[in-house]
């Protein structure tokens, strides 16, 4: 169960509510949408949650065991949130392997900047209940991730705190587009 909100935890999530997402009409590959940050993003913690399964091509995973050898020693081990479809990985995972990430409708990722001390922590912060509201997973958001990019299917949604990292999205997605956090999900097209 989430920790209600209090204080500069509540005031931090009323502001980033407000502070616009940037969507992004394009079907792009995981690689393609992190790449204008790749710097930022390597040094962060990801969360990935693909109702399928993990994020990486099975196809990929199959040419060679040293790939699913990989994938082992980037998984970072938080049991209550490893259970298939939500798993957690260890900085320097993306951007170096992007390019193997596979995506379905309603795939979300999650970059979360701590120290290695924080990491467990923070990370069973978003541990909740999967089936709550789009808004309560927004604000759950808003309060703990540095990134939180959704896929839903078509289209990408892009939120973060960071003012610098949405002005670089903007500059490398032309026909990108802010919009309100409370339109998250709803089609662009």
């Amino acid at each position: 169960m989430l920790t209600p909100l209090r204080g500069e935890s509540m005031a931090l999530a009323r502001f980033l509510m407000h502070v616009p997402g940037l969507i992004v009409r394009q079907k792009l590959s995981f690689a393609e949408i992190i790449a204008p940050l790749a710097v930022e993003l390597a040094p962060c913690y990801w969360i990935t949650f693909i109702q399928s399964g993990g994020p990486f091509s099975g196809d990929w995973l199959s040419e060679s065991p040293r790939h699913t050898e990989k994938i082992e020693r980037k998984r970072f081990d938080v049991p209550a949130m490893n259970d298939g479809a939500l798993c957690c990985w260890r900085p320097h995972t993306f951007p170096p392997l992007a390019k193997h990430v596979r995506l379905d409708e309603w795939s979300s990722f999650w970059a979360v900047r701590c120290s290695d001390d924080e990491a467990v922590e923070r990370l069973l912060r978003f541990k909740g209940d999967w089936h709550e509201t789009l808004g309560d997973e927004l604000a759950r958001t808003a309060r703990e991730a540095d990134l939180y990019l959704m896929y839903p299917d078509g289209w990408w949604e892009i939120y973060t705190r960071h003012e610098d990292w949405r002005r670089k999205c903007q500059a490398a997605f032309a026909d990108s587009f802010e919009r309100s956090w409370k339109k998250a999900g709803e089609s662009p097209f």
